[in-house]
């Protein structure tokens, strides 16, 4: 009984931690974000967007030699799937989180304000 309730308070605990490693994790890649925005180069503005588009295009090229019958290693185009489907959720979910946490921080100060 003893065991199972120790088991049970250290995968809370191991929870916790990942919970806020993933957080730590989640603040740093927008404070990389709002850096790279706030930077006066253009290369660091438009690195992740840049870096979607070539993934794209590279995956439709490899689809279009392959229409046409040019055997394309299949390694390759599976390692540039995995890569186009890092770069879409970095990009596209790191933004919903980022709008997510923005909403979440505003909207108790709202309410506080209200009453």
């Amino acid at each position: 009984m003893q065991y199972t309730l120790r088991q049970k308070e250290l995968e809370i605990e191991e929870s916790k931690l990942l919970a806020e490693m993933h957080r730590a994790s989640q603040d740093n890649a927008t404070n990389r974000w709002q850096s790279d925005m706030g930077s006066d180069s253009k290369l660091s503005k438009n690195i992740r967007p840049g870096t979607l588009v070539y993934i794209l295009t590279a995956y439709l090229l490899f689809a279009l030699l392959s229409a046409m019958g040019i055997d394309i290693n299949e390694a390759y185009v599976k390692l540039l799937g995995e890569w186009g489907q890092l770069v879409m959720l970095a990009y596209f979910g790191g933004r919903s989180v980022e709008k997510i946490f923005e909403m979440r921080m505003h909207s108790p100060n709202k309410r506080e304000e209200k009453a």
